[in-house]
Parts: C-alpha cells; structure tokens; sequence
C-alpha cells in the first residue's frame, strides 16, 4: 500500500471507530429549514458531525466513511489482482 493510501486509511481508522453509521439527519430541529445535517452514532449520545445547506453535500458527507473504506478495500484487490497479473506475464516471458 502506497504512504497516501496508508494516510488515508490512518485518518479514516482515526475518525470513525464506535463513530457510525454516519447518516443525514432528517428529524433534527432548526430554525433554518433548509439546514441539513449529519450525525455520528457515538457512545450513549449522537453528535452533529456538519451541517449544510445543500442536500447532495449532505448526503456525500455522510457516506464519505463507508465510501472511503470499501474504495480503500477495492484499491487492495485490485493491487493483488495486478500484482498477480504480473507474475502470470513474467513466467510467460520466461522471466522467472
């Protein structure tokens, strides 16, 4: 795994354990109608994580966790995958 992708996994480990799911809000109360927000399920309470005023935003904000954990999971095996391909292309070549 690359030093990015092992940052990002680091942040995302950092930011989410006992944190999730992460979801859009409906049911929170504002005096601003148009005010969407995201929570995290925490120990014994929820918390507001952002709010925003755009609902696409809302709803990318609160996937962004899953999202970047099965990218991260997709990015390994595809790198497996390649690294076999590899392997299979240098015995071909007589390589190895």
């Amino acid at each position: 795994m690359s030093d990015r992708l092992q940052e990002i996994r680091a942040r995302l480990d950092a930011a989410t354990p006992g944190r999730g799911p992460w979801r859009a809000d409906a049911d929170f109360q504002s005096e601003n109608p148009t005010l969407r927000v995201i929570t995290g399920i925490y120990p014994d309470t929820v918390r507001m994580v952002a709010a925003t005023l755009d609902a696409a935003e809302t709803k990318f904000i609160a996937h962004a966790p899953a999202d970047i954990a099965w990218l991260l999971e997709e990015i390994a095996d595809l790198a497996q995958v390649n690294a076999s391909l590899l392997s299979q292309v240098t015995r071909l070549r007589g390589e190895a």
